[in-house]
């Protein structure tokens, strides 16, 4: 009479043991699963984070270490004076230096050498020019460029490696 009721009680035993057993492994699986995820979340945001306080650490740093260049070369021009040739000559190269990624730097470096020139002693007759005044000034932009080009073809070594 069993069979014509339905499963025996014995079948239905095992059904719902396997049943629960079944539910408490999904259970787990989806508690592990969520935190794996999490830790993963965590990971990736703490990255971030990390990051962008480096990057305001260095923004931060690059602007005070800009006021202590500028600072002392500069100075206060109570006066109304222009800044000595020279201090702007200084300012130029420490400018392109520590800043050639910032700022463009052509006009500073323009009026600097011309500064120069135009404060330059007068040459001797009978005397051999010395070199340029404006050596210094186009040692720097030299350098620079080569820096920048030194960057673009690492650029590209990496585009056409990829």
């Amino acid at each position: 009479m069993g069979n014509k009721d339905g499963p025996s009680k014995e079948a239905k035993g095992h059904l719902l043991d396997w049943l629960d057993a079944t539910a408490k492994l999904v259970g787990a699986s989806a508690i592990l699963g969520v935190a794996i995820l999490a830790n993963t979340l965590q990971s990736r945001v703490t990255g971030i984070s990390i990051q962008s306080q480096r990057e305001q650490a260095e923004s931060q740093l690059r602007a005070n270490m800009f006021n202590s260049l500028i600072s002392p070369i500069v100075g206060s021009q109570k006066d109304g004076k222009p800044v000595p040739a020279e201090r702007e000559v200084l300012l130029a190269e420490l400018l392109a230096l520590n800043f050639n990624e910032n700022f463009e730097l052509k006009p500073l470096m323009e009026d600097a050498g011309e500064r120069l020139i135009a404060e330059a002693p007068p040459a001797r007759v009978g005397q051999s020019p010395t070199s340029d005044v404006r050596d210094a000034l186009w040692s720097i932009a030299r350098r620079i460029a080569e820096s920048q080009k030194s960057s673009i073809a690492r650029e590209w070594e990496a585009y056409w490696a990829s």
